[in-house]
């Protein structure tokens, strides 16, 4: 997850990279620096949002390539079935 949505005077979201950390951060000393949460109940809610639309992105992206697949299958045995009749 690299996305960071706004939370009082900072933001919740995880980085990115091998030992991603997650939470509440604020921009301290020129970086980013996870801080205990204003309100850990909404710093949570919004980790769980962040959670489940990056599951939906995959999910999207799965099955677009699902279909993609599909789309070229058909198209494959459309022309092998037709090939010959666009001559005529």
């Amino acid at each position: 997850m690299v996305t960071f949505v706004v939370q009082g005077n900072g933001w919740v979201g995880k980085e990115s990279g091998n030992n991603p950390r997650e939470g509440y951060f604020e921009f301290i000393d020129g970086r980013f620096e996870l801080v205990p949460s204003p309100n850990q109940t909404e710093t949570d809610r919004i980790i769980a949002e962040l959670h489940e639309y990056h599951q939906e992105i995959n999910n999207a992206y799965n099955q677009a390539k699902v279909d993609s697949d599909e789309d070229f299958d058909r198209l494959a045995k459309l022309l092998k079935e037709n090939m010959y009749t666009w001559w005529d």
